[in-house]
């Protein structure tokens, strides 16, 4: 089971916990007295909310009750798309997308044109490809091996097999973070008997060279019942929260070494903006203050759905997704506002400078300030599967299955 169909499992399965972890590696869980008063005055902030806005009718409405107010235009187009299933990864400004043909480009974000493109030879991407930008290089899996590419030309830097235990495994799916000239790589993937088995594995970031290894049963020794990769946190002072199925824990990215439990809910993804980290999961949305090696959580917010996918963050303000068809502005754990789609949207939002993207099947465009949707009961023409958005000042660059489009707010 892929990670967007496990994510409603991992939501009524795992219940949420609060995270505080001091420099000197020791963790604490927060007042869970206090975590429901802060939800429980979160759910009231928002009922009111709800009531002004359906008043108003900027809330409960569906998109296509809303009066049109801009216009989109279609910066530039390129014929290269699908593979990742995270925002685009960034190289000094361009970002990098998948090839129509499984392979890999760098496109301009100016005018998008090819600035390289790097076909990997007998090599097919293994399902929702990421790419780890760090480092001057480009970090990926590709079939049975991982992949470091030169991400100012895509010359391959070097490629090492990817240690599993099956000698054919199936549906693989890679992610990776970096620290400390280290590339962590967590692989997860499927045994003939449809079996799910998983992987963390240190890798030289410079030469390849494999600097240790943990076996889905030897995690499974250590943290009972553990079945698999679900995500990895940013880097937080050379360690990472590998966020489990059924447990969550912290490991140091260049020694393989075990930290403690985060006795947590099921994170799904997580980003880092400035001194705070945000993740969702089990139905919260999380804000973690990060000083130095601490991370203490300072608010929670529980949407009216679960959230499928990882929120995005513009200026203090995180957006994210929920199934209940609604894209939510949160800041300071207090929603904002509250904008309602056709359809459960599992791609992060991005905010432009003026407009909040969002899409699944079809790409809304939402104002910024007051939530309302600026093309009225239209959605981008042309729209189709959104696999990964970015913004870049006012101009949104969406990544459809077989093509890359850039566009703007025109009012």
């Amino acid at each position: 089971m892929n990670r967007r169909a496990m994510v409603g499992f991992l939501g009524t399965a795992l219940t949420g916990g609060c995270l505080r972890l001091t420099e000197d590696g020791t963790s604490t869980a927060a007042s869970t007295s206090t975590a429901r008063e802060q939800t429980e005055t979160t759910s009231e902030a928002t009922a009111t909310q709800t009531a002004t806005r359906t008043e108003t009718g900027t809330t409960e409405e569906t998109a296509t009750e809303r009066p049109q107010q801009a216009d989109v235009e279609t910066v530039w187009a390129a014929d290269h798309g699908a593979g990742f299933s995270h925002p685009h990864p960034r190289v000094d400004g361009d970002i990098v997308a998948g090839d129509v043909d499984d392979g890999i480009v760098r496109l301009s974000t100016t005018d998008g044109s090819v600035v390289w493109r790097q076909q990997l030879a007998n090599a097919t991407p293994p399902r929702n490809l990421t790419v780890t930008a760090a480092d001057g290089r480009l970090f990926l899996a590709s079939k049975r091996r991982f992949v470091a590419l030169n991400a100012k030309t895509g010359a391959v830097d070097w490629m090492t097999s990817i240690p599993t235990q099956a000698s054919d495994p199936r549906e693989l799916e890679v992610e990776s973070v970096v620290a400390d000239g280290t590339v962590l790589f967590a692989v997860e993937y499927r045994l003939a008997d449809d079996e799910n088995r998983a992987a963390l594995v240190g890798v030289d970031a410079a030469t390849g060279d494999v600097t240790w290894r943990h076996t889905h049963d030897e995690i499974a020794s250590e943290w009972d019942a553990w079945l698999g990769v679900q995500s990895l946190s940013p880097q937080i002072a050379g360690r990472t929260i590998v966020g489990g199925w059924n447990n969550d824990f912290w490991i140091d990215v260049a020694t393989g070494a075990f930290g403690e439990s985060t006795r947590g809910d099921a994170r799904y993804q997580s980003v880092r903006d400035g001194d705070y980290l945000y993740g969702s999961g089990g139905g919260v949305l999380y804000g973690w203050q990060v000083t130095g090696g601490a991370v203490e959580e300072a608010w929670s917010f529980e949407p009216f759905g679960r959230s499928s996918s990882p929120p995005s963050v513009a200026d203090g303000t995180v957006y994210v997704a929920a199934d209940d068809d609604g894209v939510y502005a949160v800041r300071d754990g207090e929603q904002q506002w509250r904008f309602r789609t056709n359809g459960e949207i599992r791609t992060p939002p991005v905010a432009t400078d003026s407009a909040v993207w969002a899409g699944e099947d079809e790409v809304y465009v939402i104002d910024r300030e007051t939530g309302e949707g600026l093309l009225g009961g239209s959605t981008v023409e042309g729209s189709d599967w959104v696999v990964s958005l970015s913004a870049h000042g006012d101009t949104a660059v969406v990544s459809y299955r077989h093509r890359t489009v850039a566009y703007r707010v025109v009012r």
